[in-house]
């Protein structure tokens, strides 16, 4: 996925975010080496930003979309992660669905 990616939303395109292609590029270049040695990986789904909280909603695929342990101890490492990496300490994670 290209940093310049477009999103569809509805009928409407709109450019990712600069935070959005960092999120994107962490996921691919970062998380997903390591999920995929369990034969899954995690997508990015959205951004909300509210007055004291960015809400980052992800998908998980593969053997990832059914484990108990990606949406428990895999979840928060990736929350840990792009926390650090984006400097955003109110940041959460959340799955999608």
């Amino acid at each position: 996925m290209q940093l310049n990616q477009q999103l569809k939303i509805g009928k409407k395109k709109t450019k990712m975010t600069e935070i959005e292609q960092k999120i994107v590029t962490i996921l691919e270049e970062d998380i997903n080496p390591a999920l995929a040695q369990h034969e899954g990986s995690a997508s990015f789904k959205s951004l909300l930003e509210t007055d004291d909280l960015w809400i980052v909603n992800i998908n998980f695929q593969g053997a990832c979309s059914g484990c108990e342990g990606a949406r428990g101890g895999t979840l928060v490492s990736i929350q840990n992660f792009l926390k650090e990496e984006l400097g955003i300490p109110n940041l959460i994670v959340v799955p999608h669905g």
